[in-house]
């Protein structure tokens, strides 16, 4: 919460006279996340303005500016999101402070440090994920003289390229012959869902039908026939599939 004290709390201002109302802001804490903004009403007997609102805004005076000011990646391969490094570069607004005067602090469970280095008089910093799984974190920056901090938060995601569902099929015992729709989803939206094909399927298994329902969604028909007669069982099979993306 921020304070808000002003003077006079109202009043009446006379035709032709004018009256000086002061203002006292205090924000919360001394960071780029802190600006504030309170609005000040005035009514008046002006048919044609009835009121005018005023806007005062109190913001704090950055000691160093941060960029980017997030880092938000998906990845659809656990080896890109290990490879995947990203860049924090601090630059301080005044002359006067040294980059290296900055503090800088970061969960060291979920991020690495690659390299620290000043460039054109910026603290730069180069992380990579400690993890191979989505993970979100921050990576904090405090001037010890003045309080001023901000922080980067990261967020890494990492997705199945291709989604199936459902997921499970149970099949019918009294039935030999039986049919089932698939629904097959590619992720990556820059990728174009192209060929659908069954891996291995024998004499038993066939894909009847192929809807496109998008450029990256596709249904499949699928029939087993007389499947009781497989010489394998069925009770935890996979149905595979071969997908050309392009």
């Amino acid at each position: 919460m921020y304070v808000c004290d002003h003077y006079p709390e109202e009043g009446i201002v006379a035709s032709g006279t004018r009256q000086v109302v002061k203002f006292s802001l205090k924000l919360p804490e001394a960071n780029d996340q802190s600006a504030k903004t309170i609005n000040l009403v005035i009514h008046s007997n002006d048919k044609r303005n009835p009121q005018v609102l005023c806007t005062a805004k109190a913001n704090v005076k950055q000691a160093f500016k941060v960029v980017p000011k997030r880092v938000n990646q998906t990845f659809y391969d656990e080896f890109d999101l290990k490879e995947f490094t990203f860049d924090v570069t601090v630059a301080p607004t005044s002359s006067e402070m040294n980059p290296d005067e900055i503090a800088y602090s970061y969960d060291q469970q979920k991020l690495k440090l690659e390299q620290k280095s000043v460039v054109d008089d910026a603290l730069k910093l180069t992380f990579r994920s400690s993890e191979s799984q989505d993970m979100h974190s921050l990576v904090k920056f405090l001037d010890p003289k003045s309080g001023f901090s901000s922080w980067v938060p990261v967020s890494l995601h990492l997705k199945e390229e291709l989604t199936i569902y459902p997921s499970k099929l149970i099949l019918d015992p009294a039935d030999s012959s039986q049919t089932f729709e698939v629904t097959i989803v590619n992720q990556r939206p820059e990728q174009q869902l192209k060929d659908i094909q069954l891996v291995n399927p024998g004499k038993h298994t066939k894909i009847d039908k192929i809807t496109n329902l998008g450029l990256n969604k596709k249904r499949i028909r699928v029939t087993l026939n007389d499947w009781r007669q497989i010489d394998y069982p069925l009770s935890n099979c996979q149905l595979l599939c071969s997908v050309n993306l392009n």
